[in-house]
């Protein structure tokens, strides 16, 4: 059992270091996107590329043709998202490789855990201050009960929450056991 459950965990470290590099890298091509867009510096291989982001549930393809505005703001939002993603994935592979089977529980590990929650959080809130601005630059205000965007990373912070708290509690009642005779 300890053997597969090791096992899992290293797995989905792996596969959690391999989405953080991607985001690394996309982000850094977003971060030159908007230096070269503030300096205007007129990048010609860059304005080939086509670069498709979705806000707020609404695709924008070829972002380079937007308007400056516009595409500074989709490119800021997309850049801090993604900061604050790469934080919080940061955090979980550092809880997957702290993890010790037999001394599970630990306040390193809890504050990890609830450092994820507000990281998710914030995400949350982010995404929706940033779509309630689209539908209001756009003038297309709807309202839906679809579980997107912002309402996953609130469902997530919540859950983890949660965890968090079931975690400290455990570890509450583990410092508890320890001290007795």
């Amino acid at each position: 059992m300890k053997l597969n459950s090791n096992f899992i965990l290293e797995l989905l470290a792996f596969f959690i270091w391999i989405y953080t590099i991607i985001l690394c890298i996309a982000l850094s091509v977003i971060f030159f996107l908007i230096f070269s867009n503030i300096l205007e510096i007129d990048i010609g291989s860059i304005k080939e590329m086509k670069i498709d982001i979705t806000v707020a549930g609404e695709k924008f393809t070829n972002i380079q043709s937007l308007e400056k505005e516009k595409l500074l703001l989709i490119l800021f939002y997309t850049g801090v998202r993604g900061i604050l993603e790469i934080v919080m994935f940061v955090n979980v592979i550092k809880i997957l490789n702290r993890i010790k089977i037999n001394q599970f529980f630990s306040f390193e590990i809890y504050a990890m855990i609830s450092k994820i929650a507000k990281l998710a959080l914030a995400i949350g809130l982010i995404s929706l201050i940033v779509n309630f601005l689209s539908q209001l630059i756009s003038r297309n205000f709807s309202i839906s009960f679809d579980i997107n965007g912002s309402f996953q990373f609130f469902l997530f912070s919540g859950i983890v929450y949660i965890i968090s708290q079931v975690y400290k509690k455990a570890l509450d009642l583990q410092l508890e056991n320890d001290l007795t005779i």
